[in-house]
């Protein structure tokens, strides 16, 4: 179990609630005789706050949900075109507002829903969706507690959430029997204010307080009295002027106090359909504070809790940051050790380089001395081989003549055996040269030159004959042939 905090703004008190402990330091008042600057004493009052919260602390307990006091703190409605922190704080700065104390420091954030976050976006804003127009936004003074904040992560102590009483009693006392997407509402009285918020799941809306005038500012009891009764129809008044500008109204009403009557009266007269239903409680601090001790807020989400204190960058960012330092120097040191390398290996072969040019050089010197020097010595080896090529061919054989001769002699021998002395058969041409061959022959009949055709294709010779007959019998037989291989 987690111990929650509630601090005031400026640091002048600190109790914590939670695993057992209900404790509250308070811090010494300023003195005007004390020496040094209002910002070295509010340091003072920061370590010294610090030290009392992580010696209760211990090692076995951990700090759960830091609540900030909302005194020196409005809720508002602006127009902005951007829910950048700058962007809002200059649309607040147009508004007129009276601030009890100026301690300098502030955050500003819209309550709109939120996105992934990024290390890029911490700290400006765009850790929620982008959001134009009217938008409601919070702005406190939390100079001290950041502080505060970081004495305790120097001694190692980082809270789990940092929000404010809004968001904690928006988280604390949920309506009960509403439907999740409906509007409630929850008023906790405290001694001096009353501190209210409207939600929707936890997620706060809208919120305000109330301050209650002090005894010590009456006159008698029945002024006393009057400012009692008038609180409550205070808050009516704010709880109207927000229902307007939002265009909706809680529908279920959760009063928190020692003795809730009087505002549940009041509420219910407005109010009569919302069913105020009352928490008696003794401490309403204590025990809001005692339900967030027992809770997980989410840590992201700028409606349920202060997301750049949450997220403050802490011991743990700082070494984060002296490890990467540390990498980028290993980094760098290994790239220079590469780089060296690279340069003596670049070194090596541009010595190398040298060595082959001049090998080269003396080599094409012997050839021509005049090539050394000319813009591309190996396009002009190349041509002077060519050159030499073309001077040095080797003597070729020619080719072997055609047997014309040989075939001449087998084709006459082929056509005698076939016609012999046969008067009604001769030759009229014969024609053989390195190209072709073309006989013509005068036979009676076809079968005649079907035996000449036999004879020829069967003599052993290289020419392939074709047969044709221009006629009938007696014709004229025409063959034809080509050589069949290469001589």
């Amino acid at each position: 179990m987690s111990v929650a905090c509630y601090i005031e703004s400026d640091l002048s008190s600190v109790r914590l609630i939670g695993d057992g402990v209900d404790e509250t330091w308070r811090a010494p008042a300023f003195s005007d005789d004390a020496g040094g600057s209002a910002v070295s004493r509010m340091v003072t009052r920061a370590r010294d706050a610090a030290t009392w919260t992580a010696g209760r602390l211990g090692r076995s307990r951990r700090l759960g949900a830091v609540v900030i006091s909302v005194e020196d703190s409005i809720c508002a409605r602006v127009s902005a075109p951007s829910a950048a922190r700058d962007v809002l704080a200059a649309a607040l700065s147009q508004r007129e507002r009276e601030w009890t104390t100026d301690t300098g420091g502030t955050t500003v954030q819209a309550l709109a829903q939120p996105r992934q976050r990024s290390r890029k976006s911490r700290g400006n804003g765009d850790h929620i969706a982008p959001t134009t127009g009217r938008m409601t936004v919070v702005e406190m003074h939390d100079g001290p507690v950041r502080l505060w904040l970081d004495q305790l992560d120097q001694q190692g102590i980082s809270p789990e959430s940092v929000e404010t009483l809004w968001h904690g009693i928006a988280e604390a006392w949920p309506a009960k029997g509403v439907d999740e997407r409906a509007l409630t509402g929850v008023v906790l009285e405290l001694d001096d204010a009353y501190i209210w918020s409207w939600s929707r799941a936890s997620n706060l809306i809208a919120a305000g307080h109330s301050r209650k005038v002090s005894t010590d500012e009456l006159d008698d009891v029945a002024a006393e009295e009057d400012a009692v009764k008038a609180a409550p129809p205070r808050l009516v008044l704010d709880w109207l002027a927000w229902s307007a500008q939002i265009g909706d109204a809680p529908q279920r009403i959760t009063v928190v106090s020692k003795a809730p009557e009087t505002i549940q009266q009041v509420l219910t007269e407005h109010w009569p359909e919302s069913g105020a239903e009352t928490r008696t409680v003794n401490d309403p601090l204590a025990k809001t504070l005692a339900a967030l001790a027992e809770s997980a807020a989410e840590t992201d989400d700028p409606r349920r809790c202060v997301v750049d204190l949450t997220h403050r960058p802490g011991r743990a960012h700082r070494w984060l940051s002296y490890w990467t330092v540390a990498a980028i120097l290993l980094l760098a040191v290994g790239v220079a050790g590469i780089g060296m390398r690279q340069r003596s290996a670049i070194s090596q072969s541009r010595e190398i380089t040298s060595e082959l040019r001049a090998e080269i050089n003396e080599h094409v010197s012997a050839i021509d001395p005049a090539l050394v020097s000319n813009a591309d010595p190996v396009r002009a080896l190349r041509s002077v081989l060519v050159q030499e090529r073309e001077a040095n061919k080797p003597i070729e054989a020619p080719q072997a003549p055609y047997p014309i001769f040989d075939e001449l002699l087998l084709a006459s021998a082929a056509i005698a055996t076939v016609i012999g002395d046969k008067e009604d058969a001769n030759v009229r041409s014969m024609k053989i040269d390195e190209l072709q061959a073309e006989i013509t022959i005068a036979v009676p009949d076809f079968a005649t030159g079907e035996a000449i055709f036999d004879q020829l294709r069967t003599n052993g010779g290289r020419l392939d004959w074709r047969s044709s007959f221009l006629g009938a019998p007696p014709t004229t037989q025409r063959l034809l042939a080509t050589w069949g291989s290469a001589p």
